[in-house]
């Protein structure tokens, strides 16, 4: 197979595009690559998909050399072989199942200019759907892979550049989610069943939000469908590609194309951010782990913010970093590469592909510590359950890892646990090494282990049948109550191991269960402790047993709080809501993802999944809020996460009788 001889690009405005010849689906792909002005307003499409796999979580080499076992039965008798995992593709019974399971597409044969070049099959596979029909014109469209020369480092970082540019130029950007390997007809018209049944509750002025909500919940219609098939779509590999976000911001027109199946994706975007705004959602997280939602709102966003440029500020990088951090890449630098054509500061980073991931990173946070005269960016670093394959110091954040928690920083908690101090830090000569001042204020205790990070309520159903549906229904709602009862149980007997609670450490403990701010940043009045009590109680009992509390905890507060057997003729389901909204609001906005802890001293607090027993609660000088450290046992630490300790987050700490020290960070 030849090597396509690309022709030097000639300004730093000028790109390539495919001219894709008409032609029915199973005829050779012919096209040619011509050479286009940014400049000159040019007419082309831009396509926008995965390299390596339409479906998530491909199986690995390995698995693809492996034998499996299969089946096929008849009327008359069973017949069973063993097949070579990836031998499956080619097996008339088994090629949608090995899709569908995430086996990868082989390459495909394309005639460019009078050369065969090789292409991923993913992009074979979407550009015989999109090729236009014998008689029709060209198909000019933009596609990375043949676009870009990809041996050329110094071309492809002069095209990062101009991503932003060649997707705003774009007539359309084409979104290609992949083939339909199973139900993704029925995943569409479960989406057109929502938007409609959304429409006709927002057009219904007599509605409030809390009407809409509960309309919509309980539809038997809208439960009956097929909402495993709609998660399913959402689990799919572009939702989590980074440079998608860019692709989709900037493009003035964008279509979904899944197969056959073509959607507009505005419309697309609308609907599941709406679910998610009125929290009726809960349908796709019953069913599994929908990790697009969240991306989709991010890019929905940005796109908003394009539209509206002369009233919406462009985000900083460090904050579309976190948001984006859930996105995948193939070259970890483009975690940060692939967003600069959306953030005001693309200038703190320079494009270079000699270097290392590791080294973009660790230079990214050197440079932000020095310019900025801020901790801020330390915040974002959160030690993984899995180790890195990257080599990073704890100090500087690993944008390849999940963060299913946001930063304190990031959410505004209003918070300054280091009082008006000011930075104080040093770098090692080899800048493997951060040198801060500071004060450790308590140590962890004990950690509240229970609690799913991140939430993922997976759940198994009849295959084929709506999940709400299946037999299963029943056992899932009481799961979801049983894992809940759980953890909130847990926890109180972490906060409270000899289940014994003074007035005082019960306030103690709502007031950090909401990290002391209401939704609004607000500090609490005293009777929150009634909307925690009810809480604590709709979480840990069915709201009929009056009085469960009392059986279970020997507390001096029951009295106090306890408001089972008032106004008894209230209807409990609407006592619930009125008592909890505002609480669970609260606690949802600043603990989501977040694992409770009772300290050294009884002090209680949030930190984030890995922390552990013995580790150390502290602030650096010239911070917001504390920070959780592990030591190493040798007088040095590493970042474990940012953390909140009740009682020392408005700078308690500086007037108290407590060392300073340095801390050695690694």
């Amino acid at each position: 197979m030849s090597i396509y001889p690309y022709k030097p690009l000639d300004t730093e405005t000028e790109t390539r595009v495919l001219e894709i010849e008409p032609g029915n689906y199973d005829d050779k792909i012919v096209c040619s690559l011509k050479h286009i002005s940014l400049l000159t307003n040019p007419k082309f499409e831009a396509l926008s998909y995965c390299w390596g796999n339409s479906m998530s979580g491909p199986p690995d080499e390995e698995t693809l050399d492996k034998k499996v076992r299969t089946a096929v039965a008849d009327s008359e008798k069973t017949i069973t072989e063993e097949l070579v995992y990836r031998d499956l593709e080619d097996h008339p019974q088994y090629q949608r199942i090995y899709y569908f399971s995430g086996g990868p597409r082989k390459p495909g044969r394309i005639h460019c200019d009078g050369i065969d070049m090789m292409v991923g099959g993913e992009l074979y596979s979407v550009l015989k759907r999109l090729r236009p029909l014998p008689g029709s014109d060209l198909l000019v469209i933009w596609v990375d892979a043949v676009c870009i020369n990809q041996f050329d480092l110094e071309e492809r970082k002069l095209h990062v550049g101009n991503m932003s540019k060649i997707y705003e130029n774009a007539e359309i950007v084409r979104i290609w989610l992949g083939e339909e390997v199973g139900s993704e007809t029925q995943a569409f018209e479960t989406l057109k069943e929502v938007a409609e049944k959304m429409v006709g509750l927002f057009n219904d002025k007599k509605l409030g939000g809390f009407e809409r909500q509960d309309r919509f919940l309980h539809d038997q219609k809208i439960r009956g469908l097929h909402w495993d098939s709609l998660s399913e779509l959402l689990g799919r590999s572009w939702f989590e590609r980074v440079w998608v976000i860019q692709e989709i911001a900037k493009a003035a027109k964008a279509t979904i194309h899944c197969g056959r199946i073509v959607w507009d994706w505005d419309t697309f975007a609308l609907t599941i951010n709406t679910m998610r705004i009125w929290d009726i959602d809960i349908f796709l997280w019953a069913a599994s782990e929908p990790k697009a939602i969240e991306e989709i709102r991010l890019m929905r966003r940005l796109r908003s913010s394009r539209e509206n440029s002369g009233s919406t500020p462009s985000p900083k990088l460090l904050e579309t970093l976190q948001d984006s951090r859930k996105f995948k890449c193939t070259f970890p630098s483009d975690k940060i590469y692939g967003i600069l054509g959306l953030v005001s500061d693309p200038e703190c980073v320079e494009v270079d592909y000699s270097i290392s991931p590791s080294e973009v990173f660790k230079r990214y946070t050197i440079s932000y510590l020095k310019n900025h005269n801020s901790l801020d960016i330390l915040y974002y670093c959160a030690k993984p359950k899995k180790k890195s394959e990257l080599n990073l110091p704890s100090w500087v954040a690993d944008w390849t890892q999940p963060c299913h928690h946001e930063p304190f920083v990031l959410l505004k908690l209003p918070s300054r646990a280091a009082g008006k101090s000011k930075i104080d830090i040093r770098f090692s000569h080899d800048h493997k090494s951060l040198h801060t001042r500071g004060k450790v204020l308590d140590s962890i205790e004990e950690v509240e282990p229970f609690r799913k990070i991140p939430r993922n309520s997976k759940m198994f159903h009849e295959e084929g049948q709506p999940f709400f549906q299946s037999r299963h229904v029943a056992w899932v709602e009481h799961n979801h109550r049983e894992v809940s009862r759980k953890w909130v149980s847990n926890v109180l007997e972490v906060a409270f191991p000899n289940r014994v609670a003074t007035p005082q450490s019960f306030e103690a403990l709502w007031r950090a269960f909401i990290c002391n701010r209401t939704q609004e940043g607000d500090i609490p009045s005293a009777d929150w402790g009634q909307h925690f009590y009810r809480w604590v109680m709709s979480m840990t009992h069915d709201m009929s047993e009056t009085g469960a509390l009392k059986k279970k905890w020997k507390s001096e507060t029951r009295n106090a709080y306890d408001l089972t057997e008032k106004a008894s003729s209230e209807d409990p389901y609407e006592k619930s809501v009125r008592m909890t909204l505002c609480f669970n609001k609260a606690f949802g906005t600043w603990c989501y993802n977040r694992r409770f802890f009772r300290s050294k001293a009884g002090r209680f607090g949030w930190a984030t999944d890995t922390a552990m027993a013995g580790d150390d609660i502290c602030i650096f000088y010239g911070g917001d809020a504390p920070f959780v450290l592990r030591p190493d046992g040798s007088g040095r630490h590493e970042i474990i996460g940012d953390g909140y300790l009740h009682g020392f987050m408005d700078g308690e700490a500086m007037g108290a009788d407590i060392e300073e020290r340095d801390f050695h960070l690694i």
